[in-house]
């Protein structure tokens, strides 16, 4: 039972990693089209 509540939080924070990471890459594409016009 224990392993199943550790799996479930670490799989929650790599799924909230990723999300921020998708964040930072749309922040940067958008920035980088700015400085291009």
């Amino acid at each position: 039972m224990r392993v199943e509540l550790v799996y479930r939080q670490v799989r929650a924070l790599r799924i909230y990693e990723g999300a921020s990471e998708i964040q930072r890459l749309v922040i940067a594409w958008h920035r980088q089209r700015e400085c291009q016009n």
